[in-house]
């Protein structure tokens, strides 16, 4: 149960201007009839002189995703429960965002569109998931810092910040410590209809936190720093970092940019989660017909990070950098099976080994004496397996990244 739950009441965020019709459609305000987008207006974002334009498809990516929050009430044993979603999001337009996307696969020769629609329903929920418990550990270890600093007295805040939120409900469904402020950002439309979609939600929905902000900005182009800030946002205080679901669709200018201002505004010891994909999802056979729609749409992936730690330490100027495939480790939560290319790199790696091996210890016996052969092969042995240990999953890893089509979780420091 969370350590506090307060009621909520509809928080004021941002005027849009569009208005929502009874029928779904969208009126400006002289009352003309704007473009309907399965229930969310048409928004264009500019990021000036031939950088990204982002239009209505990233309301469209929204509701994509939206789609697996809603089915993963109804599955067996759930990864998570987002009692909002259908509210937030609309089933119907969910529904119809999914099979839109559906019909952007295409079946190829190694990958039919069912085994690639297989993948997708594992990764979306694992993803939630896996920024769940970033956000869970990251606020564990901000508290006990804070009371490791003040004797156990200090009971400042916790602070979460979710970079282009969309319809996340995480400040009413994770179980916060009951000093934590919930900062959501996004565009001023975006907010708005949420914010009204929540107010007619009966009864209204709880915090789970001791309080949701949400700051209604673009994040290339306003002052949305200056807007946390004035909200109750410390910059002096650890921060945990939500970009979900966005830093894809930025060219990596802009991405560069957007990291530099997050960075400049956080403490020591905060935390940013995300997903990226790399360089091989560009051309990966089943997604072609699928890109085309995104670019079309106005929602094509820009940013494609192949070299995590290069990106991460050395452009973006982050530590402690941690990549997670879908499938490895803690990024798996019995949803995902091991990453079949990895695995596949891990055994060529091994083979390769072990042949070397064998071929050392012939030639030892070979040539050499026995008393000499002996431990010649031992050393053989040790320097071989030792390299395995120290190398085998780094290579194995690079090697992935670098020729497979890989969607996959990052965790940075500042």
């Amino acid at each position: 149960m969370p350590k506090s739950v307060r009621p909520y009441s509809p928080h004021a965020a941002g005027i849009s201007s569009f208005i929502e019709h009874p029928a779904g459609f969208f009126m400006d305000q002289e009352g003309r009839r704007a473009k309907k987008v399965m229930g969310l207006e048409s928004c264009r974002i500019s990021c000036g002189e031939g950088g990204a334009t982002l239009e209505f498809g990233l309301s469209l990516t929204a509701l994509w995703v939206g789609y697996y929050r809603i089915r993963e009430a109804s599955v067996p044993s759930p990864l998570f429960f987002d009692p909002l979603a259908k509210a937030l999001m609309k089933e119907e337009n969910a529904e119809w965002a999914f099979q839109r996307m559906q019909d952007a696969l295409e079946d190829t020769l190694f990958m039919s569109k069912a085994a690639y629609t297989r993948t997708e329903q594992g990764f979306f929920p694992v993803r939630t998931r896996f920024i769940d418990d970033h956000v869970d550990r990251s606020l564990y270890n901000h508290a006990l810092l804070a009371e490791r600093g003040s004797g156990g007295q200090s009971r400042r805040q916790l602070q979460v910040v979710d970079i282009a939120c969309g319809f996340d409900a995480r400040a009413f469904r994770l179980n916060f410590p009951d000093n934590t402020v919930f900062f959501e950002v996004d565009r001023a439309e975006v907010i708005a209809l949420k914010t009204d979609r929540l107010a007619h939600i009966f009864p209204p929905p709880s915090l789970t936190c001791a309080k949701r902000v949400c700051i209604p900005a673009d994040i290339l182009l306003d002052d949305w720093e200056a807007d946390l800030v004035a909200k109750g946002f410390e910059a002096s205080l650890p921060t945990v970092w939500i970009c979900e679901g966005i830093l894809t669709y930025l060219p990596e200018p802009q991405a560069l940019a957007f990291l530099a201002r997050v960075r400049d505004v956080s403490a020591p010891g905060s935390t940013l989660v995300c997903d990226v994909v790399n360089d091989m999802i560009r051309n990966a056979a089943p997604m072609r017909k699928r890109m085309d729609l995104l670019r079309k749409d106005g929602a094509q992936y820009n940013l494609f990070i192949s070299n995590p730690v290069a990106f991460w330490k050395s452009k973006a100027n982050f530590s402690d950098v941690k990549y997670h495939l879908p499938g490895e480790g803690t990024a798996s939560y019995g949803r995902i099976p091991p990453h079949p290319f990895l695995r596949a790199m891990r055994l060529t790696i091994r083979v390769v080994i072990s042949t070397s091996l064998l071929s050392g210890a012939f030639l030892c016996g070979y040539y050499l004496s026995l008393w000499v052969a002996v431990p010649v092969m031992l050393g053989l042995i040790v320097v071989g397996e030792g390299w395995a240990l120290l190398f085998q999953e780094w290579l194995a890893l690079r090697l992935t990244m670098t020729l497979y089509p890989v969607a996959y979780f990052t965790e940075v420091s500042v």
